[in-house]
């Protein structure tokens, strides 16, 4: 059917649209999911109809619904620019992309990009893919915001008010991505043709670190730092369809490894902590309670009482956070050194001579 798109997108930037421009209805904004058809060679040869889907809130419900988009006349403008053969020719690339753009959309971090990665074959299971940091995946919003100016400044088309038709070489085409090396990276070959029917796999890639935190709506509905899956997009000859995972995203459990720890008395030296995670990533200290600071590994006693310790690990886009371990121990008062001699008293005649011994008890201060 469709060569579909290894990785996803790049920007529109030097593409020049067919028509007079700032016609569509639906600019495309920060949190809108786009998708895009391009072929270089036969009907309708460097031609790109980009379609805006709407926002992304649509996609991430996990009730294992499917959303029809029939209502946007897909079908009607691939025959009328690819031709009555679209659905069998293996020219065609297709992909999907958005982002939350420099600021962020309903509670999901700024520079969140949305993507598609295709399976070789539609029974398969889904294809994963990484996320990046905050910094590399803000590049990628360069892109899509690239993107963003081409479609609002571009003639929709006949048959739907959120279409529209850019004409560019494939160096200039939002579909060039696809074989790049820089992350996300979707694999470099671009070989799963299908016949039929076509699967692509949605995912909405947050960034590992840096940028602002998950808020509102967007972690009330399960979004978490890494790659999220969100369901999977169907193109076939009677349009496209998109159904949503049913589930959230499922990571690697972790568990720590955290000894007990011994009593101590204050004015004991500082003390190095040790604990360990399944996954392998960092574990971090905090003191949950009690009379100690934590510094890196590293615990002060600052006074006496009952001291918790919290050992932590945070998940990352493979490995899901681990459940807490706290540790406790008890800080005591130094004893007040005790003298005492044996024996404790003797009877002497003036002139014997006699021996004590001096025994001192208790912590020296």
């Amino acid at each position: 059917m469709i060569r579909q798109l290894k990785t996803f997108l790049a920007a529109l930037i030097a593409c020049t649209s067919l028509a007079k421009a700032g016609t569509t209805t639906d600019p495309f904004g920060a949190g809108d999911i786009l998708i895009g058809f391009y072929t270089d060679s036969g009907v309708g040869a460097t031609k790109n109809l980009l379609v805006n889907l709407g926002p992304y809130q649509q996609f991430d419900n996990k009730d294992g619904n499917t959303i029809n988009f029939n209502n946007l006349n897909i079908v009607s403008d691939l025959t009328a620019i690819y031709g009555s053969n679209w659905n069998t020719r293996l020219d065609i690339s297709w992909a999907v992309t958005g982002s939350t753009g420099s600021v962020g959309v309903d509670g999901l971090t700024r520079n969140s990009i949305f993507a598609t990665s295709p399976r070789a074959n539609p029974t398969n299971s889904p294809v994963s893919i990484a996320s990046n940091s905050n910094s590399a995946l803000s590049g990628v919003t360069t892109q899509v915001t690239g993107i963003a100016t081409v479609y609002d400044t571009s003639e929709t088309t006949a048959n739907s008010t959120v279409a529209v038709v850019v004409d560019g070489a494939n160096t200039d085409s939002m579909n060039k991505r696809q074989s790049a090396n820089s992350g996300p990276q979707f694999n470099a070959a671009n070989n799963n043709d299908t016949q039929g029917t076509n699967v692509s796999d949605f995912y909405a890639l947050v960034p590992t670190t840096g940028g602002n935190n998950i808020s509102g709506n967007a972690l009330a509905n399960g979004y978490l730092r890494g790659a999220n899956y969100l369901g999977y997009f169907t193109l076939s000859s009677t349009g496209l369809s998109f159904t949503a995972t049913g589930s959230e995203t499922v990571k690697t459990p972790s568990t720590i490894t955290f000894n007990p720890l011994s009593d101590k008395v204050f004015g004991d030296a500082p003390f190095a902590l040790s604990a360990t995670a399944s996954s392998g990533l960092t574990v971090t200290f905090t003191v949950a309670s009690g009379p100690a600071t934590v510094n890196g590994n590293t615990v002060t006693l600052t006074g006496t009482g009952t001291v918790i310790i919290r050992a932590s690990q945070a998940g990352n886009a493979t490995y899901a956070a681990a459940p807490n371990v706290d540790q406790s121990f008890t800080v005591t008062d130094p004893v007040a050194p005790a003298f005492t001699t044996q024996p404790a008293s003797k009877t002497v005649t003036v002139g014997d001579s006699v021996t004590f011994t001096a025994v001192v008890t208790g912590t020296p201060t």
